[in-house]
């Protein structure tokens, strides 16, 4: 009985020496890929994207600042933009964008 008295004040004190020990959630990264925010901007409404492998291959490889939760096309268009990466209509309807690397 004694040792139920004795631990929970004992837990407490590691508890707050040791804070680091403790289990934590997952870490959001502060960047994504330029092709998440592609695929959210896609998500956020009525277009469609298409790039060739090589555009592919850098929308992985540059990271940009993570766009807020919930953030409108228009944002992330031009998140994309900023980036160096071109967005235009394929076809007279306007629903499919091809994206090129500017420059």
């Amino acid at each position: 009985m004694w040792i139920a008295r004795l631990a929970l004040p004992v837990a407490l004190v590691l508890a707050l020496l040791f804070p680091g020990l403790a289990p934590q959630g997952p870490r959001t990264s502060e960047t994504v890929s330029a092709k998440e925010v592609l695929f959210q901007a896609q998500r956020a409404g009525g277009r469609s994207y298409t790039y060739t492998r090589a555009t592919g291959a850098e929308l992985d490889r540059i990271e940009l600042e993570r766009p807020p939760r919930g953030a409108s096309r228009e944002v992330l268009e031009a998140a994309l933009s900023e980036a160096g990466f071109a967005l235009g209509p394929v076809g007279p309807e306007g629903r499919v964008f091809r994206v090129e690397r500017r420059g």
